[in-house]
């Protein structure tokens, strides 16, 4: 008798737990939601520079072309520590050296030569005062580069800045959220899921800069800075309920 009353006792526990699985699986089925992307900018003032040089010679031997520029590189390095720019600010980049051929035939490439060999340097150079970028370059240039890649602007510390693109993308996707809620005649009920995206500010970068030489006077190379733009994106889902 005990046997039989607790077997009807596990049945109908497990018909009610069935019955509770049932329902709430229905109302997860029955939920409306909404998804929505949000897009949040900030611009910010950089406050450090990577200017990008280079230097390359051509010799008849490989030797002498990497002494060359091996040369050029030292003069380089010993011109804008003089500046007051830490050695430490300064990276190799990129180191190269290789033949020259010479035109030969088209036809038969085997009569190729090799005609001198050439070979390069480039370096970074990290600027922490921004007003020293155009005597970084100008020192540079005058110790024996000759190539200029570019000025990319950067921030020291991003975090605030790209918090603070992350509030207004969150704030940009509530008001879409509300916007679309209303014309559909529903209302947001509350914030289901939030994924973050975008990306970090995107260095600024000047390029094909020149030094400017009139009758032998040298202007200075003027760089502006401008802003960066940090941006970021949020993906929200929203649960809608009628009004």
């Amino acid at each position: 008798m005990r046997v039989r009353i607790f077997s009807l006792l596990v049945i109908a526990l497990s018909v009610a737990f069935s019955i509770h699985l049932f329902a709430q699986s229905e109302a997860e089925t029955e939920r409306a939601e909404l998804v929505v992307v949000g897009h949040g900018k900030v611009l910010a003032d950089p406050d450090r520079a990577a200017v990008e040089l280079g230097v390359t010679k051509r010799a008849q031997t490989a030797r002498v072309a990497q002494d060359e520029v091996n040369q050029t590189v030292q003069l380089i390095v010993s011109a804008l520590s003089d500046l007051g720019i830490d050695r430490k600010s300064i990276q190799t980049s990129r180191v190269q050296l290789h033949p020259v051929y010479s035109s030969g035939s088209r036809q038969n490439p085997a009569t190729r030569e090799i005609v001198a060999y050439e070979a390069g340097y480039s370096l970074s150079v990290r600027v922490s005062d921004l007003s020293q970028v155009g005597t970084v370059i100008d020192l540079a240039l005058e110790a024996g580069a000759n190539q200029l890649r570019g000025v990319r602007y950067e921030l020291s510390d991003e975090a605030p800045f790209r918090q603070l693109a992350l509030k207004k993308a969150v704030q940009d996707a509530s008001a879409k959220a509300e916007v679309l809620a209303t014309a559909s005649g529903t209302q947001v009920a509350r914030i289901v899921e939030i994924l973050e995206g975008g990306s970090p500010g995107r260095p600024i970068e000047q390029r094909n800069l020149r030094m400017m030489a009139a009758e032998g006077m040298q202007a200075e190379t003027a760089v502006l800075p401008g802003q960066l733009a940090v941006r970021a994106s949020v993906t929200i889902r929203f649960e809608i309920a009628p009004e």
